[in-house]
Order: structure tokens, then C-alpha cells, then sequence
């Protein structure tokens, strides 16, 4: 996971920047705050950044997968033990 993390880092880093110069620009938003975020990326057009080819280049579905799988199988093991049992 945290090599997954790494990879997807500078691509998370490129969508802020376009969010921030999306919200000054368009919506006069001098500065991005995190409770702008929200409201900023509804408005953005849904083409610059929730292509699914930008999607398939972040998150590699060989790597995903896997990763879903072992959290799935926590998470029932966490809900079939009690809070916080499976957890390591």
C-alpha cells in the first residue's frame, strides 16, 4: 500500500495544483481552503480530471485488486471479532 501511495503521490499533487488554478481562475477563489475542495472539484469539468485513462495510469488495476482484497478480509475479520480485532 504505501508503495501504491508513493506512485500515486505526484499524480495527486498534479490534480491539486489544476483544483487550486481551476478556483482562482474560474470561481475567484483567491486561495484553496479544504473546505473549498469540495465545492471547487463539483464545478470543475468532469474531462480534466476523472478520465478514465488518468484513473488507469494512478491506480494500476494489478495492484489494486490485491490490495482490496486484503482489506476486504480485514474488514470482515474486523467485523466477525469485535472493534479493532484484526488490526495488525
Amino acid at each position: 500500500m504505501r508503495e501504491l501511495a508513493q506512485r500515486a503521490r505526484p499524480f495527486a499533487e498534479k490534480d491539486l495544483a489544476e483544483l487550486r488554478e481551476f478556483a482562482r481562475k474560474e470561481l475567484d477563489l483567491s486561495e484553496l481552503h479544504s473546505w473549498d475542495t469540495s465545492y471547487a472539484s463539483e464545478k470543475l469539468p468532469s474531462s480534466a480530471m476523472r478520465s478514465p485513462s488518468r484513473r488507469e495510469t494512478v491506480l494500476p488495476r494489478d495492484a489494486v485488486l490485491p490490495a482490496c482484497s486484503v482489506w476486504s478480509r480485514r474488514c470482515t475479520v474486523c467485523g466477525s471479532q469485535g472493534r479493532g480485532a484484526g488490526l495488525a
